[in-house]
């Protein structure tokens, strides 16, 4: 079973959506492998976050089990 990451809050960083575009390889590494949890902008509004699978599935089961 995903075990949420190593950090206890990791920080939410924004970035737009046009630096995801240009580097969406080094975007991919940093959630992955350092378990950043970014928000992607455009023109200013927030329109995604991403974050490391193992966050996403705990925030499901969280979720999940609130609703039971």
């Amino acid at each position: 079973m995903s075990q949420p990451s190593s950090q206890a809050n990791p920080t939410l960083e924004i970035i737009s959506s046009t630096q995801l575009q240009r580097n969406i390889g080094e975007t991919l590494r940093r959630v992955f492998k350092d378990k950043q949890h970014l928000m992607v902008e455009r023109d200013g509004l927030p329109v995604l976050v991403m974050l490391p699978i193992a966050d996403y599935e705990a925030l499901r089961r969280k979720a999940e089990s609130s609703t039971e």
